[in-house]
């Protein structure tokens, strides 16, 4: 299939609309991850797809401590692999009975180049990152970018040094997300929101300007709404929760579990990016190799509980009453799960907002044009002071 062509309509939380469908044929077949050779169908081998703890399990099948069964490696009927890239001793949070710690920093894929601490948050502890402005004034805010699903601080490392000019800008990996702690527990909207909350609690913030896209973009949203003095400027860009609510598709969705996790990722990557963006092969390879380092049952249980509530909740219904300044971006080849005129509802309903567009770009605007980003939201911020 053309990387170019969406014929299901399908991106970020749209890809579950498609692989509810499919995920009783993965089951049946045994469709694991893809394999190390193509990832993402692209045709090319990066070289960063292969984990630095990849390794082939010696048993044809074992099964951990939290009943994961682990085929030996072989080609599935779609080319695909059963078996983890991870050797089974080498998984997380018990997933083959390992004792060895998460990993609380990147190890297999690249991370940022700015300090990270991490905070406790109710047991659970978040990474983070938090640059002071190089040429601090009187108009300097501080900027809260909160990440899209399964996304992770490294992503807005790019962004980082043009808005930090003047603005103090903090980064975290959600719970779950990152190389935060991945608890295995109940993960929604809600969760996050207390969770940003007491951040921002912990670090003495009393107002900050969020700004985020995908998962990001809605809990901007939904904070502002539900917080409206705390976050007095909003910046989203292609948000979930752009479509009518879907109860019965989210009931389903948040019983998957790792069986349907690769599936759903090979539906969604082919629509993160635009295939001529330079970066594609780079970005896939990297993402892959991340989620193989982190994914664990915790991971698992936060990927599709937070897909469920994504698809459970609708923008639609607290749009009209935000009423803060509010910056709506969108890359205008980002369509799948009709997000284009999902935007264009939101741009009509939130009463106070600025609506920029970039031609050309797909979902992920941070890292297809982050410099653009970066200047837009500088100067919707320039006019909102």
């Amino acid at each position: 299939m053309d990387a170019g062509v969406d014929p299901t309509g399908t991106t970020g939380l749209g890809g579950v609309i498609v692989l509810v469908g499919l995920v009783g044929v993965a089951a049946a077949v045994g469709v694991g991850e893809p394999a190390d050779a193509d990832p993402v169908g692209t045709g090319v081998v990066p070289a960063q797809a292969v984990s630095r703890t990849m390794d082939s399990p010696n048993a044809a099948r074992t099964r951990g401590e939290d009943g994961f069964v682990m085929p030996h490696s072989s080609p599935s009927t779609l080319g695909w692999r059963v078996a983890p890239a991870v050797h089974p001793k080498r998984w997380h949070h018990g997933v083959m009975g390992s004792r060895t710690a998460p990993p609380r920093r990147p190890v297999a894929v690249v991370g940022t180049r700015y300090e990270q601490t991490d905070l406790s948050i109710n047991g659970v502890r978040i990474r983070m990152i938090d640059v002071p402005a190089r040429t601090p004034s009187p108009h300097t805010r501080t900027l809260l970018i909160l990440p899209g699903h399964t996304a992770r601080i490294e992503g807005f490392d790019a962004m980082v040094p043009a808005l930090s000019e003047h603005h103090r800008v903090v980064v975290l990996d959600l719970p779950g997300s990152g190389y935060s702690d991945r608890p295995n527990r109940r993960y929604t909207l809600r969760y996050y929101e207390d969770t940003i909350i007491a951040v921002l609690d912990h670090l003495g913030i009393t107002q900050t300007i969020p700004v985020g896209g995908s998962l990001g973009g809605n809990l901007v949203l939904r904070l502002g709404h539900r917080f409206p003095h705390r976050f007095p400027t909003l910046v989203v860009w292609a948000p979930g929760g752009a479509w009518k609510a879907k109860p019965r598709l989210a009931a389903i969705t948040r019983r998957l579990g790792r069986t349907a996790f690769w599936p759903s990722v090979r539906i969604q990557s082919r629509f993160w990016f635009h295939p001529q963006f330079p970066g594609r092969q780079q970005a896939l390879a990297e993402t892959f190799t991340y989620y193989r380092e982190v994914l664990c049952p915790g991971f698992v249980k936060m990927y599709w509980g937070i897909a469920a509530d994504q698809l459970a909740h609708s923008l639609f219904d607290i749009a009209p009453e935000i009423e803060q300044p509010t910056l709506m971006l969108w890359g205008d080849q980002d369509n799948g799960a009709n997000m284009g005129a999902g935007v264009a509802r939101l741009v009509d309903q939130l009463p106070n907002n600025v609506f920029v567009t970039f031609p050309g770009a797909r979902h992920s605007l941070e890292a297809e044009v982050p410099d653009e980003l970066s200047a837009a939201i500088l100067h919707f911020l320039a006019g909102t002071r």
